[in-house]
Order: structure tokens, then C-alpha cells, then sequence
């Protein structure tokens, strides 16, 4: 996914590169956080809750008040330029 994230950001322009560099530290923060929890060191925990990983990450990122601000300042600069 971080991939992906850098792939695209290649492609962006200096406030959108900033964006998604601020979303992969995000989702790097996520990730740190899932590993590190001592709850969750049993390998079976992964494959039962962890199975779609994609769409886990994916609502952790839209809840992340971090990136509700991003989605946010996005709207702004998309609306200047309107």
C-alpha cells in the first residue's frame, strides 16, 4: 500500500506530495502500533481479523483525525482554485 502511495505521489504536484507523504506516515503509524500491540503477537490473530488487510487499513486511515484534516485542507485548496 505505501507503494502505491509513493507511486502517486510522483505524480503530484508540492502541496498533494506533502499530502500523501503525511498519509504514508499515517499508515506507517497504523502499522507500528498493530505490530507492537503485545495482544496481538499470535500469528492466528492475523489470519482471522487481519484476512482483508486492505479494507482494515483502509477505515483505520479514514478515522485518523490526521487525515480527516488532510481531506479537509484538500477541500480547501480545491475550492480556491474553483
Amino acid at each position: 500500500m505505501v507503494r502505491a502511495f509513493e507511486t502517486v505521489s510522483g505524480k503530484q504536484d508540492e502541496a498533494g506530495k506533502a499530502d500523501t507523504q503525511a498519509i504514508i506516515a499515517i499508515v506507517e503509524e497504523i502499522r507500528s502500533t498493530v505490530l507492537s500491540s503485545n495482544s496481538n503477537n499470535d500469528a492466528g490473530y492475523y489470519i482471522r481479523v487481519w484476512q482483508d488487510i486492505r479494507d482494515q487499513l483502509r477505515h483505520m486511515v479514514l478515522r485518523d483525525p490526521s487525515y480527516q484534516a488532510i481531506r479537509a485542507n484538500r477541500a480547501i485548496r480545491k475550492s480556491k482554485k474553483a
